[in-house]
């Protein structure tokens, strides 16, 4: 965390970098899962190939495993006192 930054501020952080990476891999995941449905219908019981209703649940499911994923660590960052993680970065990077 940096000097003078508020406790929510890597929180926001963490989660909007973590957040472009989601939407990137939603949009080109589901493109990919669209187009290859045809391919893999023959594996499918009971579920029609592009049945909207299970593209939106597991894409809600996939939001939700990256929010926390990524909120947890955010949460463990924004803990951390800034002066001690500089006074261990600067030891460790002269080799103490």
């Amino acid at each position: 965390m940096a000097l003078g930054a508020d406790r929510s501020d890597p929180i926001k952080l963490i989660l909007r970098q973590g957040a472009w990476i989601e939407i990137f891999g939603l949009i080109m995941g589901t493109g990919a899962a669209w187009l290859s449905t045809h391919a893999l219908s023959s594996m499918l019981f009971g579920v029609e190939p592009h049945d909207p209703g299970i593209f939106f649940a597991v894409l809600v499911s996939l939001v939700l495993v990256v929010m926390l994923a990524g909120d947890l660590p955010a949460r463990s960052a924004a803990r951390l006192n800034p002066i001690v993680f500089a006074t261990i970065n600067s030891l460790r990077c002269a080799g103490i």
